[in-house]
């Protein structure tokens, strides 16, 4: 039978849209933060400078989630790890989207809520920042085990292709993207707990520029494991490239699909 992995094509395409959107969002980040510290900045067009970016990179990460997921359903008679991979997906998509409106309902409590009532606003900033960190913790888990997965399945079509050496670089990759996945989760963490300092303090009415401070250290965590998260990403798609040249392949019929780990 021949090999067909025209769904690592749409994986390949999927995650760079992910990159691109990544990018979006970083760049209305920044531009957010220097609309809080650059009192000289036009608070209108940076503000739409930042939705806009946002809003673009949100859309492409969407779409890239979606033809991720297309295409591991495409390899699910490849490797049974490309199906795992694809289920686990659609659950990571689901608690994007759930993480999302968790953090807006924080920003809404944050920025409606305290003038209301301070006092009740400073728990359901703590109730949304503990459930903020618990969809975090659940995100790392099932990135981990998706990514796992995927590489799983790339190791096993590099094997029955014959490809050994390829294999084992998609074997080696797992411990990059944990390592990523840690330090970026761990900075999260960070920011969501200055987050709550500075939500408290300013439901309390007391000054809380300073406590942006207490937000450099999740961000530099953030930061690192965003950049080797990046190499790790690149190294894939380099790798994803290499082993959609097999498409069409003819193997034994009895080693597609099959376990080889």
């Amino acid at each position: 039978m021949k090999l067909d992995l025209k769904g690592l094509k749409l994986v390949w395409i999927g995650m760079l849209l992910s990159i691109i959107g990544s990018i979006c969002n970083g760049s209305g980040s920044r531009n957010a933060v220097s609309n809080l510290t650059d009192i000289t900045t036009s608070a209108s067009a940076a503000s739409a400078g930042a939705s806009v970016l946002g809003t673009v990179g949100g859309i492409l990460g969407i779409v890239a989630f979606i033809l991720v997921i297309v295409g591991l359903s495409q390899l699910k008679n490849v490797s049974v790890y490309f199906k795992k991979a694809r289920n686990l997906q659609i659950l990571l998509l689901i608690l994007a989207i759930v993480m999302v409106i968790v953090i807006a309902i924080g920003i809404a409590i944050v920025m409606i809520g305290g003038a209301a009532d301070p006092d009740a606003s400073v728990t359901a900033i703590i109730g949304v920042a503990v459930a903020a960190i618990v969809l975090v913790i659940v995100l790392v888990i099932f990135a981990i085990l998706y990514n796992t997965n995927l590489l799983k399945g790339c190791q096993e079509t590099a094997k029955i292709c014959e490809d050994y050496p390829l294999a084992e670089q998609f074997r080696k990759m797992r411990r990059m993207y944990i390592i990523a996945i840690i330090l970026i989760a761990v900075g999260a963490v960070v920011m969501i707990g200055g987050l709550i300092i500075f939500g408290v303090t300013a439901a309390s009415g007391a000054e809380g520029t300073a406590v942006l401070i207490a937000l450099i250290p999740g961000v530099v965590l953030i930061v690192v494991g965003g950049i080797i998260m990046l190499v790790y990403t690149i190294l894939l798609l380099v790798r994803l490239i290499i082993l959609s040249k097999y498409d069409g392949k003819e193997i034994p019929q009895q080693t597609a699909g099959t376990p080889q780990m």
